[in-house]
């Protein structure tokens, strides 16, 4: 993330978010005419005057930042994931909305306040990706989560989320990332991305020493488990996303120590556009097999894509060690330096 942003106000005019007479009318009014402080967000600005839509202000904060934006009108949160102090997340202008095993999200109005991300990292125990949030939205969907929370219902729902849809669903249709060229490895999810990886059909398993994990036991139980991941591997090439992620999410629970089925499944949501649930898909393959070019590969990419740059480049760090030839890591190290510059 760039210590050195560029202002808002160019990046709106370059993505012809505003005019250019709108954009000096907000710069210039004065906090007298409409009775607010002089520190109200440029973007709260433009969007009170009718001239800046909603989207459109994600997406030039998006950019500003170098982090994904998130629209919390949009998203569902398990008040569960509240995790924070309610008195501490208001004074810090933050809000957690999603927790994993290994990741929180978190909404912030300065993403770049690296101090408050690694205190959560600290009290939290995972990895903090910070998402830039509206202001206005930001403070209502503080009030009313945690009065959520303190009524004791299970969700929180923004006001115009689509409440019978998975909150994963949601995040993924709330989310606005930076934008970002196209890899110089690859699409994401391809035919050729499952073909590929010969860990997917060779029938391995990961190794007893590999993250405290351990294979599965039993030839009738490996039968099985080849079964459910041919039925899944046909889906994914027929592009039936919803059926093989019900296959494969059973294979997942029924053999929990299977990189394949993580594997397959993190691809199949991929596919499916679950790009939140494919990453943490992968991120437990890539655990149980931390040499897997393919699984790092395609978890490198999905992070691209939901627009966390600076984790892609950790992981193709990874994905280039384990590469399988010169040509191929000297493409990797092609597009991390591309990608690297994006973020200084």
């Amino acid at each position: 993330m760039s210590d050195q942003k560029k202002p808002l106000g160019k990046i709106l005019l370059k993505r012809h978010s505003v005019s250019a007479i709108d954009l000096e009318n907000a710069l210039t009014e004065s906090s007298r005419e409409h009775g607010r402080s002089s520190g109200v967000p440029l973007a709260s600005r433009l969007m009170s005057r009718g001239v800046l839509r909603q989207a459109d202000a994600l997406r030039g904060l998006a950019e500003q930042f170098g982090v994904p934006a998130i629209d919390l009108e949009r998203i569902g949160i398990a008040t569960a994931d509240l995790v924070v102090d309610e008195a501490f997340a208001k004074r810090a202008k933050m809000l957690v909305f999603y927790i994993d095993a290994a990741r929180v999200l978190v909404a912030m109005e300065s993403p770049d306040d690296t101090a408050l991300s690694s205190e959560l990292a600290v009290l939290t125990g995972r990895a903090v990706s910070p998402y830039v949030a509206l202001s206005l939205p930001l403070h209502r969907a503080l009030e009313e989560a945690y009065a959520a929370l303190r009524a004791r219902k299970t969700m929180y729902f923004g006001r115009h989320a689509r409440t019978a849809e998975h909150r994963e669903v949601l995040l993924d249709l709330a989310t606005y990332v930076p934008q970002v060229g196209a890899s110089d490895d690859g699409a994401v999810f391809t035919g050729e991305n499952l073909r590929e990886a010969d860990e997917t059909f060779s029938g391995r398993e990961a190794s007893p020493s590999t993250v405290g994990r351990e294979p599965i036991a039993g030839a009738s139980d490996g039968v099985e488990l080849d079964a459910m991941l041919e039925e899944g591997a046909r889906a994914f090439h027929e592009k039936r996303p919803a059926d093989g992620i019900v296959v494969l999410d059973d294979a997942v629970k029924r053999f929990p120590r299977s990189f394949r089925a993580h594997y397959q499944l993190g691809l199949m949501l991929g596919q499916a556009g679950r790009l939140h649930e494919a990453i943490t898909a992968l991120d437990t393959a890539s655990a149980l097999d931390p040499t897997s070019y393919s699984t790092l590969k395609n978890l490198a990419l999905l992070h691209e894509k939901v627009g966390f740059l600076g984790r892609a480049v950790t992981v193709w760090r990874s994905a280039m060690e384990h590469a399988p030839d010169e040509r191929t890591r000297a493409r990797i190290a092609s597009h991390v330096a591309k990608l690297s510059d994006r973020e200084m």
